[in-house]
């Protein structure tokens, strides 16, 4: 799996470097790029592997740095950093209001048929699970994030903890050595694959900030088509923007799935927890209040 996503990262470094060749040379025009091509192509055989050389050779470095950012950019779309504080105050505010807005609108379809779903419209009982996929994803607690990705992520890390009284910053690292292959390697995958997202939009987020100073290059080379640099830099600016977007959503998709893996564990693997440091299972009635006597002494070797 390692491997699969290196090469996946080396390729996606290089689509950035072609990307970046692509609109410094498309200010030259259709002729000056096809010249530049031609030039290439009848160059020396050592000259023009020696340039194809350089290229290969850069994707390595941009693609280390690329995955080495890609938990700032998740951390970033999450809106855990580099979000002012009043600009995350109000976001929070905003999606606050929203579950205030769920909730009423879920109590109003309640209160139709009694708490009885399969009594409402077809309509009405698509508009209800909606919902109720929606508030699921949402934090029950006091901690929000400004974000749609930052908030379904909290929501998971929630869960084992209002449901088992496991704290998942204590017991998930634990769990994972416990967990079969297979689960091993669901929970692996549907990670890596959110990381992929964020690297890709980190290199995205790369190709748009590096747009204007190719413009600039191009224009400070006196191109014969002025006016195609602006019409190019634009559509690559516009073209990288729209690109971030749709692999923001990649990432809540990727968060969503990793989610469900991530609750699954904990529904059915919590209990070798308390077998592994020779702890009795817990009471059900009472799994919450020993989730939280195992919590603290996973942390630190207290016993409750």
């Amino acid at each position: 799996m390692a491997q699969r996503a290196l090469s996946r990262s080396l390729l996606r470094a290089l689509l950035f470097e072609v990307a970046l060749l692509a609109v410094y040379f498309a200010g030259y025009g259709l002729e000056g790029l096809l010249g530049t091509l031609t030039r290439l192509a009848q160059g020396e055989p050592i000259q023009t592997a020696g340039i194809l050389g350089v290229i290969l050779l850069l994707a390595w470095p941009i693609s280390g740095v690329a995955r080495r950012i890609s938990g700032c950019v998740l951390q970033v779309a999450a809106g855990t950093m580099c979000w002012p504080s009043s600009l995350r105050e109000k976001a929070i505010q905003s999606w606050k209001k929203r579950w205030e807005n769920l909730n009423q609108e879920l109590y109003e379809l309640a209160k139709k048929t009694r708490n009885d779903p399969m009594q409402l419209s077809p309509q009405d009982r698509r508009r209800w699970a909606q919902i109720d996929k929606e508030l699921e994803e949402l934090p029950k607690g006091d901690l929000w994030m400004p974000t749609r990705l930052g908030n379904i992520l909290v929501g998971a890390a929630e869960y084992p903890r209002l449901r088992y009284g496991l704290d998942p910053y204590v017991c998930w690292p634990r769990l994972r050595f416990l967990l079969p292959e297979e689960a091993i390697r669901r929970v692996e995958q549907h990670e890596e694959r959110l990381l992929e997202a964020a690297e890709s939009a980190g290199l995205t987020l790369g190709f748009i900030l590096a747009t204007p100073v190719l413009s600039i290059l191009t224009m400070a080379a006196r191109p014969p088509a002025p006016h195609i640099v602006y019409i190019v830099g634009l559509l690559a600016f516009l073209t990288g923007l729209v690109t971030f977007l749709v692999l923001y959503w990649d990432m809540i998709r990727e968060a969503r799935n990793y989610v469900q893996e991530l609750k699954a564990a904990f529904d059915l693997y919590r209990l070798r927890l308390y077998e592994s440091v020779g702890w009795p299972l817990p009471d059900p009635d009472r799994e919450e209040e020993a989730g939280l006597g195992l919590s603290m002494f996973l942390w630190r070797g207290e016993k409750r």
